[in-house]
């Protein structure tokens, strides 16, 4: 006797989805935003921006919503959690963050992928950083009651090499950066160079930033 499965869907307490388009990319974006249970700081909350929402979000919510409910024990506070993500079905959209994710270059050099397939099209950083300053966040500060000097971004593989995009050239768009396995071979090292720019930059002067990478 065979069993009879109904599928529904599974609710995360406390989050919420939306889409937003941007204006400057000209593409959806879907956005998950889980807020803490407990009241602002007069502050207001922290922020964790965390790339490939789709398949990161859910983790972060659940990870920070068990760690800060003792932050005298963990050092962990509660926190706003906000996944950056794509309206499609994979975890990884591919089309869509091969864009978003990699630095503008003059050029491209890329080794041939293991599937020969042609590689996405690329070098939408910047058009991307500025979604994320100039149309999300604003949202997110009029929604929200959020702490504009506490605010975190997550990225992983190539929403690494972004992360250290972001690091490398606007490095006070965020205060701390976590950074996992970032796609550092893509277009010959060339975030290298953006890496030297930023140490000559920062030798004349003083940025509050923290930078951690696994």
């Amino acid at each position: 006797m065979g069993d009879s499965l109904a599928r529904t869907n599974i609710l995360i307490p406390g989050a919420e989805q939306w889409t937003l388009h941007s204006e400057i990319g000209n593409r959806p974006y879907r956005i998950f935003v889980a807020k803490p249970r407990e009241p602002a700081p007069p502050s207001g909350y922290p922020v964790i921006y965390v790339l490939d929402g789709n398949a990161f979000f859910q983790t972060f919510q659940e990870i920070i919503r068990l760690q800060s409910q003792r932050p005298d024990k963990t050092g962990i506070a509660p926190a706003m959690i906000v996944g950056i993500g794509y309206p499609a079905e994979e975890d990884f959209a591919s089309v869509y963050r091969f864009y978003d994710f990699t630095p503008p270059s003059s050029s491209v050099d890329l080794p041939p992928r293991p599937n020969r397939k042609l590689w996405p099209k690329s070098g939408g950083a910047e058009l991307f950083l500025n979604f994320i300053g100039e149309e999300l966040k604003p949202v997110l500060n009029r929604r929200f009651h959020l702490d504009r000097g506490r605010q975190t971004i997550f990225g992983h593989s190539l929403g690494g090499l972004f992360a250290l995009y972001v690091l490398f050239t606007k490095t006070d768009a965020f205060q701390t950066y976590f950074v996992s396995s970032p796609s550092i071979w893509w277009n010959n090292q060339c975030i290298l160079e953006k890496e030297q720019q930023v140490i000559s930059r920062l030798s004349e002067k003083e940025v509050d930033a923290e930078f951690s990478c696994q």
